[in-house]
């Protein structure tokens, strides 16, 4: 249950954050939102070193491999970390 909730607010995260800025083009609101993103992640101190052993091992099992979730968990903080707004 907990697994599925967790997926659940991964997907919802990933579709908050796929909407291109106004006058950018795909590409370019792809390359805008990857360079973002991987400047997030770097900043967001790896959220995957918090997370308990059983639930690494539980999230690997979900998505396949150990990098596989730890990439899923690093860049959901990161588009949490994003939008969540200044002052907060």
């Amino acid at each position: 249950m907990a697994a599925r909730l967790a997926l659940m607010i991964l997907f919802a995260l990933g579709l908050a954050g796929c909407q291109p800025e106004p006058g950018l083009d795909k590409g370019s609101a792809a390359e805008v939102g990857a360079d973002t993103l991987t400047d997030a992640m770097e900043e967001s101190g790896g959220i995957w070193d918090k997370v308990s052993p059983a639930h690494q091992q539980k999230l690997a099992e979900i998505y396949g491999s150990e990098q596989l979730a730890r990439e899923a968990i690093e860049r959901t903080k990161a588009v949490k970390d994003a939008q969540t707004p200044l002052g907060r």
